[in-house]
């Protein structure tokens, strides 16, 4: 549902554009179908996501980078994940249920590029049918919050699905 909803409202502002002359790019490009969580982001609502990575992302952690050094990259990292995408859960709507959202997609993608570096120095790689299923899967998870919008009902919610 969100999903169509999203997509939906893009599609219709990209043909009323197209009926005035104006171009605008695509929107969605397929991010149920990503293996991981950084490429579910680079294809789920792009003018959004590449707004955040380079408004928000980008100048928050060359900053801190700049300020603290390369020795405190990692935690700069995970905070500069961390406040992006919990202005995109705000952005929503000033709710725990989006903060948490936000967060939660802060978490992935930074843990997303912890396991991409660790990988890529000990040559593993993830299956594609797993990188598929795991991603999915925490996406989904992460509506939750977004669809129920508290953090108390998401987390009952989530504990449910668990069988507890």
């Amino acid at each position: 549902m969100i999903y169509f909803d999203f997509a939906g409202y893009s599609d219709i502002a990209i043909g009323a554009a197209g009926l005035v002359g104006i171009v605008l790019p695509e929107n969605f490009a397929n991010p149920y179908a990503q293996g991981s969580v950084t490429r579910f982001w680079q294809t789920w609502h792009m003018s959004l996501s590449f707004w955040l990575r380079d408004y928000i992302f980008f100048p928050l952690s060359r900053f801190l980078l700049a300020r603290l050094g390369r020795r405190w990259a990692t935690p700069i990292m995970a905070t500069a994940h961390l406040v992006t995408m919990g202005i995109a859960g705000l952005w929503h709507g000033f709710t725990t249920g989006f903060l948490a959202w936000g967060l939660w997609h802060g978490a992935g993608l930074f843990a997303n590029a912890q396991w991409s570096s660790f990988a890529k120095r000990r040559g593993l790689h993830m299956p594609t049918v797993v990188g598929l299923v795991l991603t999915f899967s925490f996406v989904m998870l992460g509506w939750v919050f977004f669809a129920l919008g508290d953090v108390q009902t998401s987390v009952h919610f989530i504990a449910r699905l668990f069988g507890g």
